[in-house]
């Protein structure tokens, strides 16, 4: 990576780091202008499988159908396929004909560290195959707090918020909230933000696990021609779900994050 990317990632706002964040998933997700074929796949999973445990599935679409027999369920195979790379025991990429994505799995480390593993993979993706192109990006954070009990009501662990109705924090169990709708940005484009708020797998008969759910997609006008551009993009994505996170938790939630 050039000295010009490393400052502009060293020099941007940087975030508390919580010692124990609720974050269970952090994506990070290009989408492609043109679909990528099976030979194509190919040529990525030979070249990437070099260096990475690289496995490939056939996409299968299941189908249930109810008739006098009682429900059954079928199969097909698609014809098109998944790549699967696992980078380390925290990074997992998968590459579909229309997007590649880039997970961090397990205990969250930070911004600083899942961005630097993204464009490290990323600059591998596109010396493999430097003819992609995109207009679309998406962060997606996946949150889960496991110290709600099934009497707390929301208000507990989040405060009144612009992102979801007041009524909601009222709930105490059996709630699920996805709200939907277009940000303001000053990148050329369209921008748009779904949360989603629901209650998780109970623990067992007092703990009932919420998950805290913000993804953002950015689709700009033009191409992306620079990993500086991707860069500029993903670091406003990521501001934009802090800024919903951080200033819609409660205390309690933030002395759990501290603990």
């Amino acid at each position: 990576m050039n000295a010009e990317l490393i400052k502009l990632m060293t020099t941007k706002k940087l975030h508390p780091q919580f010692s124990n964040s609720s974050i269970i998933e952090a994506i990070i997700e290009i989408h492609f202008n043109d679909l990528l074929s099976n030979e194509d796949m190919d040529v990525i999973a030979g070249k990437l499988g070099k260096n990475y445990e690289c496995k490939k599935d056939n996409i299968v679409v299941y189908t249930a159908a109810i008739g006098e027999r009682g429900m059954t369920i079928g199969h097909e195979k698609t014809g098109q396929f998944r790549l699967q790379i696992q980078k380390s025991k925290h990074i997992l990429v998968q590459v579909f004909s229309g997007r590649f994505s880039v997970h961090w799995l397990g205990k969250y480390q930070g911004w600083q560290v899942f961005e630097s593993e993204f464009l490290n993979i990323w600059k591998d993706f596109q010396t493999t195959f430097p003819k992609i192109q995109s207009r679309k990006i998406g962060i997606r954070f996946i949150n889960r707090l496991d110290e709600k009990t099934s009497d707390q009501p929301l208000q507990v662990w989040f405060k009144s918020s612009p992102y979801y109705p007041k009524s909601l924090l009222a709930c105490k169990s059996d709630f699920f909230y996805r709200g939907k709708w277009r940000l303001d940005s000053e990148i050329l484009g369209q921008r748009h933000m779904m949360i989603t708020i629901a209650e998780s797998e109970p623990i067992n008969e007092n703990l009932r696990p919420l998950l805290y759910d913000i993804d953002v997609i950015h689709t700009w006008d033009k191409t992306f021609s620079s990993t500086k551009q991707i860069i500029h993009v993903i670091s406003s994505l990521h501001e934009a779900i802090w800024t919903i996170f951080s200033s819609s938790i409660s205390k309690l939630y933030k002395q759990v994050l501290k603990k």
